[in-house]
């Protein structure tokens, strides 16, 4: 296999683990590099002691090995909405995300993805009481990112919403990006065939 085609299958399953309409996006023609947009809870578990609950614990574990295994293969991005999320609560804890996020690359909320947000809201592909997680998604799909990776799996990375947020963002000219938490693009990693 060439070097992008083993790129694709990977990432195509990766995208489908999450099913419903459209989950798989077109493949990016260059850089062969996924565009990913971190969501606030990915960086929240990043920055985070490690936890007394198991369960916690093992999110925590699956976010570090993808930080530092699939990371460099990726283009990571992030919004001035995790900006300001990531400022709230414990001061060292808020230090602790805001030093990791100087290191990556930010897109501002504009007018086009709050837009779209509402749109999002409005069919009801998200709660109306999640306008910040709408944002996130809208953002991502404003910028074209090929994944948004998420800690978030009530709204954002929900395969039974999954399918109207799909539909929504393609009927409003947008692609949906692979809503997906780091221990299921791991997963679908550790599945691709070996060449």
């Amino acid at each position: 296999m060439k070097r992008r085609e083993k790129w694709r299958l990977p990432f195509r399953l990766a995208s489908g683990i999450i099913g419903g309409v459209n989950a798989i996006p077109p493949m990016p023609t260059a850089p062969a590099k996924p565009l990913v947009y971190l969501e606030t809870s990915f960086i929240s578990y990043l920055t985070a002691p490690v936890s007394s609950d198991e369960a916690v614990a093992r999110r925590q574990a699956a976010t570090h090995k993808w930080w530092e295994e699939e990371r460099p293969k990726c283009d990571v991005f992030i919004s001035d909405v995790v900006v300001e999320e990531s400022k709230q609560g414990n001061r060292d804890r808020a230090k602790a995300r805001l030093d990791v996020l100087e290191r990556i690359r930010v897109v501002l909320e504009s007018d086009e993805s709050r837009a779209l947000t509402q749109v999002l809201l409005a069919a009801h592909a998200l709660p109306p009481n999640s306008s910040t997680d709408a944002a996130h998604i809208s953002i991502a799909a404003v910028h074209h990112a090929d994944i948004v990776l998420t800690w978030n799996c009530r709204h954002i990375a929900n395969p039974v919403t999954l399918p109207l947020t799909a539909v929504t963002l393609n009927n409003s000219g947008y692609r949906c990006p692979a809503l997906a938490t780091p221990m299921q693009l791991l997963e679908a990693r550790n599945e691709r065939p070996h060449s």
